[in-house]
C-alpha cells in the first residue's frame, strides 16, 4: 500500500452533517500529514472513494476518508461487487476527538 497521488481530498464533515454519494472505485493507500499540536510527521492509511458525477459539488471527483473506523465500516460493501448503484450516506456525530461516523447503504 503505497501513498495516494496528491491531491488529497480529505472528508471532513461537520457535526450533524453528512454526505451522500455512490461509490464508482475504491482504492487503498496512504496519506502523510503534519500533526497540528506537535508538528511530528506520521502517515495515515487512506480509502480513497472515487464518487459518480454529479455526487461531489466542488474539487475532485473523491473523497480521501482517513477516519478508522470509517474504513471499516466501508469495506465490507465495498469489498462486495453488488454493492455497485447503492447509495451511501455518511454523517458526521460528535467532535474531535470523539467524532464518529455513521454509515447508511441503500
Amino acid at each position: 500500500m503505497g501513498e495516494l497521488k496528491k491531491p488529497w481530498e480529505l472528508l471532513d464533515i461537520s457535526d450533524g452533517y453528512s454526505l451522500t454519494f455512490h461509490v464508482l472505485k475504491y482504492e487503498l493507500g496512504t496519506v502523510e500529514v503534519t500533526r497540528r499540536y506537535d508538528g511530528a510527521t506520521i502517515t495515515i492509511p487512506t480509502g480513497r472513494l472515487l464518487v459518480a458525477p454529479g455526487d461531489k459539488s466542488h474539487g475532485l471527483p473523491y473523497w480521501d476518508v482517513t477516519s478508522l473506523t470509517l474504513q471499516a465500516q466501508l469495506k465490507p460493501w465495498l469489498d462486495n461487487p453488488s454493492t455497485r448503484g447503492k447509495t451511501f450516506t455518511v454523517r458526521a456525530q460528535g467532535v474531535r476527538p470523539q467524532k464518529r461516523f455513521a454509515l447508511e447503504v441503500e
